[in-house]
């Protein structure tokens, strides 16, 4: 046999067995992009709850602006992370796939290294047209709540609750 042949062939491994593995592979890799996708899915959950969070807790001033904002602008990161993480995997499929009818070595390999160049970088997914436009929206909504709130901007009418209350308290009951 040659150098050129693979430690699968010097092994004598039936095409069966190549099937096998091959199966098992892909399938791992896979596993691994819908893990990717469902964590991307979640990260956007629970950026939409915790962001409500802040808006039922109520911060004053440029603590409003700061705990909202800084949350939204982290999990857009971890979001774009896991977008990123989801494209690796996915050219490392691509190319087992492809691979896997020559050779068969660095089996069940999950090193995404090699594909660093061929995705985009993890700034360029955070302003893909879908990150960009979900949370662009939810950092102007945050920014429109913000500026609805201030004392000199406030839409909301200023009124003294506790004057109602001892009318209502002293004069109905």
């Amino acid at each position: 046999m040659s150098e050129q042949e693979s430690w699968v062939d010097s092994e004598g491994i039936s095409e069966k067995e190549k099937a096998t593995l091959f199966i098992e592979e892909a399938k791992l890799i896979q596993n691994v992009i819908n893990r990717m996708a469902t964590n991307a899915f979640l990260v956007k959950g629970w950026a939409i709850t915790l962001i409500v969070g802040v808006f039922v807790l109520k911060p004053e001033g440029h603590r409003f602006l700061i705990a909202s904002l800084l949350p939204a602008i982290g999990f857009w990161w971890l979001d774009a992370f896991f977008l990123h993480q989801e494209k690796l995997f996915r050219e490392l499929y691509n190319h087992q796939i492809i691979r896997r009818r020559t050779s068969f070595d660095n089996l069940f390999s999950l090193d995404t290294t090699p594909f660093r160049h061929v995705v985009p970088d993890i700034c360029k997914v955070m302003f893909s047209p879908t990150l960009r436009t979900f949370y662009l929206i939810i950092i102007v909504l945050i920014l429109i709540c913000f500026w609805m709130t201030t004392p000199q901007n406030s839409v909301i009418p200023k009124c003294n609750y506790e004057k109602y209350i001892c009318y209502i308290h002293f004069h109905v009951l």
